[in-house]
């Protein structure tokens, strides 16, 4: 027969296994909710709102979505002008010509690619593109500006002028219409029109520095 004293430290020590069992059970069932805290986190969280790289985050996106879809010219739009804010001209150059291979009357793809163009030193093929967005939206007022950007390179002063005009009537509030607009009246000597051009962006923007530089250039 157990003594009293003997009762009593059995029972202490089952409470003692008990307390470790339960000690163990809590830190396993700590660990599975962390582990699974871990890859809800990766899985929806984490990745939507890491900011370390976005755009090859949204790339990685897009890809997966278009193995799904791949002949949204839409979703290759958006793909091209990300490979194209990225620098991967080739691979941008790739993806919007998929786009208008699907969809020829897309604007945003012939638009895109022909920033491709131009960054790729593809001059004509690039005034080909814009010229083509125009065809199918008229309103386009970026079109109109990277058309005279284009033609500004390529010294085509008159033609330069003639669409940052355009952009200007299309968006009068965009202070690179009138500076690139007065940029293209100063090559060809047309420095009236150039100043007030260049007033014009002050007038929107009175601390822009290369338009007052221009301004004080051509009063003297």
């Amino acid at each position: 027969m157990c003594s009293k004293d003997g009762v009593v430290a059995m029972a202490e020590g089952e409470k003692d296994i008990e307390f470790k069992k339960a000690a163990i059970i809590f830190v396993i069932a700590a660990l599975i909710i962390f582990a699974a805290g871990i890859g809800i986190g990766e899985a929806f969280i984490w990745d939507r709102y890491d900011t370390s790289d976005p755009a090859a985050r949204d790339i990685k996106y897009l890809e997966q979505v278009l193995e799904q879809d791949p002949d949204s010219d839409q979703l290759l739009v958006e793909l091209g002008w990300l490979y194209y804010r990225t620098g991967d001209y080739q691979k941008a150059n790739q993806a919007l010509a998929r786009a208008i291979s699907v969809n020829k009357l897309n604007p945003a793809a012939h638009f895109n690619l022909g920033l491709v163009y131009r960054e790729t030193g593809l001059l004509e093929k690039a005034v080909q593109e814009f010229q083509r967005t125009l065809e199918l939206d008229p309103d386009s007022k970026y079109a109109y500006f990277e058309l005279g950007k284009v033609y500004f390179t390529q010294e085509k002063w008159d033609q330069a002028a003639g669409q940052f005009r355009y952009a200007a009537e299309k968006d009068p509030a965009g202070a690179d219409n009138y500076y690139w607009l007065g940029q293209a009246y100063e090559r060809m000597g047309q420095n009236e029109e150039a100043r007030a051009a260049y007033l014009r962006v002050l007038e929107m923007i009175p601390d822009h520095p290369e338009a007052a530089k221009a301004d004080q250039r051509l009063k003297k």
